[in-house]
């Protein structure tokens, strides 16, 4: 969680114990720090599934090359 988001579920707890209504102001506040965690969760996610696709297409590309190499060198059409 961030710093932000943190510090507003302690204000949460703290208004909750002492049994006072949070302020519209430190509500929307509260909203507004979950909703960047969200976002930055959501770019984590973005970021990760742009590393798998990568790791994916060079695995693929490396699986073409060791089948290549294990097939031999190609005979050239001049051998023939």
């Amino acid at each position: 969680m961030t710093r932000l988001a943190l510090l507003a579920v302690g204000l949460l707890v703290s208004a909750a114990a002492r049994a006072e209504e949070p302020s519209p102001e430190f509500l929307g506040a509260a909203l507004q720090a979950m909703q960047v965690q969200r976002d930055q969760a959501l770019n984590q996610a973005v970021m990760a599934n742009a590393q798998l696709a990568l790791a994916k297409a060079e695995a693929a590309r490396l699986r073409r090359e060791l089948d290549l190499a294990k097939a031999g060198p190609t005979p050239s059409p001049e051998t023939k």
